[in-house]
């Protein structure tokens, strides 16, 4: 069972406990960003003729839109079903405070640089259930690893169907020896975790005394986090929610295409969200603005989808995809009194490896 952490007075510290003072973000991260996000918006909407956009959203059907909007608020609930999945019993924490930080981070990963979202949601969790901050971390990653899975399941389903672009393969193929070696390294992890732990302890003695002893604790709560591995019905439930939460994927890209009109077939739903999610590693600027709409009208491109349509889509789907996360993310920062600045530094202190416990976010 993964080492806990040390509660406030109360023994029940709030998301809202959040120390400040961290460190900036790097400028460079912004600048790239901003850069990558102000081509994809050129690529995406040169020659872009206004009246006729307007005109092709003012068709667009209000009651797919609105269904396709429900979806995608059930998207949210069944990735905070997944992750709650994710923590080992006794450890499960409360469905709500799963879905309340959840959507902090999601907001904060849309908005912020460097996936903050993803070391605010270890820390504000770990405030919350007084568990380690370190497993909290494990169960993101083993997120990110279901979500890649079902990447390269969509792309192999895609091989079967479609004759992919080059443009696309290469990143598959890419990801494709990334998750072998996740692979490997989590079943290795997850039935032998001790001759890992011996072999962190050994390669210690590099650093001060003072400190090994954080680093084994830290070791010790990040494979905890790989035991919920060891069950099969546990293992079965995580790949479910992973189904359901790519599956609404697909409805969602699809039912925006029934809004606009475009006939189309579910492959091409299925293509866009797996180029959506490759494009996640792309460095962009907040919201995600520009990456997200050229990636879209590439992908309609290739199903022989006009420029001038396809960018009409891309404003539909961003409408539809980003509105949701942003509208609860923000209620919930709200509700529990979390300011940008404490959250930014909540997360920094994650990444100081210093000689307290969780690096210095206890």
């Amino acid at each position: 069972m993964p080492a806990g952490d040390r509660h406030s007075a109360s023994g029940q510290p709030k998301a809202s406990d959040v120390g400040v003072g961290g460190a900036r973000q790097p400028n460079w991260q912004v600048w790239v960003g901003a850069a990558i996000s102000l081509g994809c918006l050129y690529l995406a909407f040169r020659g872009v003729q206004l009246e006729p956009l307007l005109a092709q959203l003012g068709r667009a059907s209000a009651s797919w839109l609105l269904l396709s909007l429900g979806v995608s608020l059930a998207t949210l609930l069944a990735k905070a079903a997944r992750w709650r999945a994710l923590f080992a019993p006794p450890r499960l924490p409360n469905r709500g405070r799963a879905f309340a930080i959840q959507s902090i981070g999601m907001l904060f990963n849309l908005y912020m640089p460097a996936r903050l979202g993803d070391l605010a949601r270890a820390y504000l969790m770990g405030e919350s259930e007084g568990m380690s901050k370190t497993y909290v971390l494990g169960t993101i990653v083993l997120e990110k690893f279901f979500d890649l899975a079902m990447l390269l399941i969509s792309v192999g389903l895609l091989v079967t169907q479609l004759a992919i672009p080059v443009w696309l393969i290469g990143p598959s193929e890419t990801t494709a020896l990334l998750l072998g070696g996740v692979v490997l390294a989590l079943v290795v992890l997850t039935l032998r975790p001790d001759p890992a732990l011996k072999l962190v302890e050994r390669a210690s003695v590099l650093i001060p005394a003072d400190g090994r002893g954080w680093v084994r604790r830290q070791t010790q709560n990040a494979l905890a986090s790989l035991q919920v591995l060891r069950s099969p019905v546990h293992t079965l439930r995580i790949v479910l929610w992973t189904l359901l939460i790519w599956t609404l994927g697909f409805v969602t890209n699809y039912l925006v295409f029934l809004a606009v009109g475009f006939a189309l077939p579910i492959w091409a739903a299925i293509f866009l969200l797996a180029v959506l999610q490759i494009g996640i590693a792309v460095p962009s600027s907040p919201g995600r603005i520009g990456v997200f709409h050229y990636l879209t009208v590439l992908s309609l491109d290739f199903f022989a989808i006009d420029h001038q349509a396809g960018q009409g889509y891309s404003l539909a789907l961003y409408a539809v995809a980003i509105l949701p996360p942003t509208l609860a993310g923000a209620y919930f920062v709200w509700r529990e009194k979390i300011t940008w600045s404490k959250l930014q530094a909540a997360a920094e202190r994650l990444r100081r490896p210093a000689g307290t416990d969780e690096g210095g976010a206890r």
